[in-house]
């Protein structure tokens, strides 16, 4: 559960945030117009570098025995 090691912690709501409230959303069903469409546009180059980032985390983890490793990063 910890923030420094979730993808959507530590990319996705940080990514959709900066793309969706350029412009402020008008009403909620914009707002889900917007996230879904974000979500549609992340390439397939992204999600790797995500995944790659995860399993980077994961060896950070291991190192501090469970403890948090955000100096590491």
């Amino acid at each position: 559960r910890s923030p420094d090691l979730t993808p959507l912690d530590y990319f996705l709501w940080g990514y959709l945030k900066s793309k969706i409230y350029v412009d402020r959303p008008r009403n909620v069903d914009d707002l889900k117009n917007r996230i879904s469409d974000e979500m549609r546009r992340i390439s397939p180059e992204v999600i790797q570098n995500v995944h790659e980032e995860f399993l980077n985390r994961l060896s950070y983890r291991q190192e501090t025995n469970g403890w948090q490793f955000e100096q590491l990063i």
